[in-house]
C-alpha cells in the first residue's frame, strides 16, 4: 500500500527593501536664529528666587548698663523720627550726677573766692609800689606783695583746671543718662523687641529693631551668564510667594563684583507697589533684556534659583 507523503512547503516571501525614513531636522536653540531668517535674536527671560527686603532697617543697642524702665512703642507701631523707643536707667547714675554737680559748684565757689584774693593782692602790690615811689616802702615789702599775687594767680589757674574737669565729668554723666534714652533715628515701624521692660542689660545688648515698611525692595542674585541682562534702571517682574499678582520693580543697585563661591551678582530693585508684601517674603523675579516681551504667568527656574539673604539694600536711598 503506497503512502502519500505530503510535503509542506513554506511560503517563500521576498524580502522587503528598507524604505527610506524622513530625516528629522534638528530644532534650533532658543536663542539661535533660523538659517536665512532676518529676525533678531531675543534673549529669553530668566527667573530667580528673591526676597523682599526693607530699604532701611536698624538694630538699636544700649551703650550703658542698667534696667529697661520704659518701652515707648508697641510691636508693629509706626513711629516718627526722634520718638522715644526705650529708656534704660542706671541705678547709681542719678546719685553720680548729683555728686558731680555738687563738686562743680564747690570749685566754682573756690574760684570766686580766689578771684577776690587776687584782687586784694593786686591792691597791696600797687600800694607798696606807691610807697616805694615816695621813698617810704622797702624792696622786701614789694617782693612779698608780688609773691602773694603770683601765688593767688597760680591757685586760680589750678581751680580753673579743676572747674573744667568737673564740668566735663558732669557733661559725661548727662550724656550717659541721655544715652539711656533710645530714640528713632528715622521714621519707621517697630519690628522686634529684643528686651522686655524690666530686663537688665549691658552695653552692646540689642533693644529694638526699626524698619521702613511703606516702601519695599527685592534682592536676588544673577548668574554670570545673565549679567548682560542687568542694568540700573531696568525693569523686572516680581511674583510673590505664595502666588499673587505680578508686580513691577526697577533695578536700583548692582553689586560691583561677583560672589566668588556662587559666581552670582547681587541685584536690588525697588518695588513700585508693595502694599500687600512683607519684608522677608520670598518671590520669583523675572529678568529680561530690553528686546524681550513680557510673558503672562509666573516664571520659575529651579536651576537658576537662589535665595538671597540679608535685610537691607547695599546703599540705602536718601530719605528712606
Amino acid at each position: 500500500m503506497g503512502r502519500l507523503v505530503l510535503a509542506l512547503v513554506p511560503a517563500c516571501h521576498e524580502p522587503v527593501a528598507d524604505q527610506p525614513q524622513p530625516r528629522e531636522r534638528p530644532s534650533a536653540a532658543p536663542n539661535e536664529r533660523a538659517e536665512g531668517s532676518s529676525e533678531p535674536v531675543v534673549d529669553e527671560p530668566s527667573a530667580y528666587v528673591g526676597v523682599v527686603i526693607s530699604p532701611r532697617s536698624v538694630d538699636l543697642s544700649t551703650e550703658v548698663p542698667g534696667t529697661v524702665v520704659e518701652l515707648g512703642a508697641a510691636l508693629g507701631q509706626p513711629v516718627v523720627e526722634g520718638a522715644l523707643l526705650v529708656r534704660v536707667q542706671t541705678p547709681t547714675l542719678s546719685a553720680e550726677i548729683e555728686a558731680a554737680d555738687a563738686a562743680l559748684n564747690q570749685v566754682e565757689a573756690a574760684r570766686v573766692e580766689q578771684k577776690l584774693l587776687i584782687g586784694a593782692a593786686e591792691r597791696e602790690l600797687a600800694q607798696e609800689q606807691q610807697l616805694a615811689s615816695a621813698g617810704i616802702g622797702t624792696a622786701q615789702e614789694r617782693a612779698r606783695a608780688q609773691l602773694e599775687l603770683d601765688r593767688a594767680r597760680a591757685v586760680e589757674q589750678r581751680l580753673t583746671a579743676q572747674h573744667a574737669q568737673r564740668r566735663a565729668e558732669l557733661r559725661r554723666l548727662h550724656v550717659q543718662r541721655d544715652t539711656g534714652r533710645i530714640t528713632a533715628p528715622f521714621s519707621g515701624t517697630v519690628s522686634t523687641w529684643y528686651q522686655p521692660e524690666g530686663a537688665v542689660v549691658s552695653p552692646g545688648d540689642r533693644l529694638v529693631r526699626l524698619v521702613v515698611v511703606d516702601r519695599l525692595w527685592v534682592r536676588f542674585a544673577v548668574p554670570v551668564d545673565d549679567l548682560h541682562l542687568v542694568r540700573p534702571g531696568g525693569a523686572v517682574d516680581v511674583l510673590p510667594v505664595p502666588e499673587g499678582r505680578r508686580l513691577r520693580a526697577t533695578i536700583r543697585h548692582v553689586a560691583p563684583e561677583l560672589d566668588l563661591a556662587s559666581q552670582r551678582m547681587l541685584v536690588e530693585a525697588e518695588l513700585h507697589d508693595a502694599r500687600t508684601l512683607k519684608a522677608g517674603q520670598a518671590c520669583h523675579v523675572s529678568l529680561r533684556s530690553a528686546a524681550s516681551r513680557p510673558k503672562a504667568g509666573p516664571v520659575a527656574d529651579d536651576h537658576h534659583a537662589i535665595v538671597a539673604s540679608s535685610t537691607e539694600p547695599t546703599v540705602a536711598p536718601e530719605g528712606m
